[in-house]
């Protein structure tokens, strides 16, 4: 059967587990909870939007960058 809805599904990319979750306040508030300002940030957002979430990540990607092995 063919679906007569296309639905976007957000999530976020863990790099260093591999692990995928959904874009939300609670998987957001996991990934970032090593940095009390943007845990702050995040808990007091009134409302989280896919967008103020993205940019907790982003924010929190340059703070912390992952490298991965040239190997």
């Amino acid at each position: 059967m063919e679906r007569k809805k296309t639905e976007t599904l957000d999530r976020v990319l863990h790099l260093p587990t591999g692990s995928r979750f959904p874009l939300d306040r609670p998987n957001v508030l996991l990934l970032v909870a090593d940095d009390p300002e943007l845990t702050k940030a995040v808990r007091d957002l009134p409302e989280a939007t896919p967008e103020l979430l993205l940019r907790a990540v982003k924010l929190y990607d340059d703070r912390y960058p992952t490298t991965l092995p040239l190997e």
